[in-house]
């Protein structure tokens, strides 16, 4: 077993309970207590284990520099947690008063709607999506709000220059799917639709139609439906792997979300969905790496038989490829690749994508760099 692996089967375990988590940590023989201290706070799983903190007798059986860390990283975290519920708020009042439709999606839902504890989940920001008609009213917003509405905060770029490039067609130039705007150390990340590649978007009134109310702390909110919700988790899934910066917490989010569905959830009529939006060969092997992985198929009977049936579309060959996949360092050529062959959107469109606006965009750069070159003074 991989030491990935070992320190996932602890993750896991603790779904049972903390009885159960403590039974699976003494089952190791030995346990590198700083390789495990590492995973959780590089993997975003710190909050998932208040529990056994809180627990007198269960934490004695936590290392002693790992428990020390939490005891210390728990109340900073329930701190965020609880900013973060008071910034969507104020958000959330701000749109409703200038009639703009928002949809609140990952972060708080989720922790709310699938942890049925909002702060046993890592949360950094707050994600909202609006109409790409109303993007410059939300961002006016924030501005009058305090956030910085100059520079793109995950970027550095311009602002201006980002949402000129959110609202223009694919095929005009690059696009993006979002800008992130601060506030001291408060994030928000503006959305106006889901892209996975610019063949495929599924924008913001299509998710919206089916939105539903979900409770926050007394507060409603409006939020994906299940199956949209699912649908935005496996995307971003998907573009992490795509990037090899895939973290645990992702798959802790599905296999929390996936106890919430099953066993009543339609498979079938999920992936017959995808099919239709060309996306059913990436999330069948995002669920087919995760289940691979966690060693969890057992749990998900009617999600393992649905990928069994679709083992033509699987590309993830053996559990050795598996942890292959994971442990690929970031940007690996090799994930990239996976992506493009689980990515079935047509190919042609994809290439014209590319001579119509990435070599025009790659050629006008590389000019000005040769300009700047040029005009530099010598020494």
């Amino acid at each position: 077993m991989t030491i990935y692996r070992k320190h996932i089967a602890l993750i896991r375990s603790l779904y049972r309970g903390v009885d159960a988590f403590v039974e699976e940590l003494r089952s190791f023989t030995e346990i590198d207590d700083e390789a495990f201290l590492c995973f959780l706070r590089d993997h975003r799983l710190r909050p998932w284990l208040n529990p056994v903190v809180e627990n007198e007798e269960a934490s004695r059986t936590l290392p002693g520099g790992v428990l020390k860390h939490l005891q210390v990283h728990a109340p900073r975290s329930r701190a965020r947690v609880d900013r973060l519920i008071s910034q969507a708020g104020e958000l959330r009042d701000g749109l409703a008063e200038r009639e703009i439709d928002a949809l609140f999606f990952k972060g708080i839902i989720l922790g709310t709607e699938v942890y049925r504890d909002p702060y046993r989940r890592h949360q950094s920001d707050v994600d909202l999506m609006v109409d790409r008609s109303d993007l410059r009213a939300a961002v006016h917003l924030l501005g009058t709000l305090g956030y910085n509405t100059e520079f793109d905060s995950s970027t550095g770029h311009p602002l201006d220059f980002r949402i000129a490039r959110i609202l223009k067609k694919p095929f005009a130039a690059k696009t993006y799917a979002a800008c992130s705007l601060k506030r001291d150390d408060e994030t928000v990340d503006l959305h106006c639709c889901l892209r996975v590649r610019y063949e495929t978007s599924i924008d913001f009134r299509a998710l919206h139609g089916t939105s539903r109310e979900i409770e926050v702390s007394g507060s409603i909110y409006s939020g994906p439906s299940q199956e949209n919700g699912l649908l935005i988790l496996l995307l971003v899934m998907a573009d992490d792997l795509r990037r090899s910066a895939c973290r645990a917490k992702l798959f802790l989010d599905l296999h929390m979300s996936l106890h919430a569905l099953e066993p009543d959830w339609s498979w079938d009529h999920f992936f017959a969905a995808r099919r239709e939006e060309r996306l059913e060969k990436l999330v069948v092997n995002v669920f087919a790496l995760f289940l691979e992985l966690w060693d969890c198929a057992l749990e998900f009977p009617q999600l393992s038989d649905a990928i069994t049936r679709r083992s033509a579309l699987v590309e993830i060959a053996n559990s050795a490829d598996a942890d292959a996949i994971i442990a690929r360092p970031h940007k690996h050529p090799a994930n990239r690749l996976l992506h493009r062959r689980i990515y079935t959107a047509a190919k042609f469109g994809d290439i014209a994508r590319r001579c119509a606006t990435d070599l025009p965009h790659s050629a006008a750069r590389m000019a000005g760099l040769r300009r700047t070159l040029l005009n530099f003074p010598s020494a």
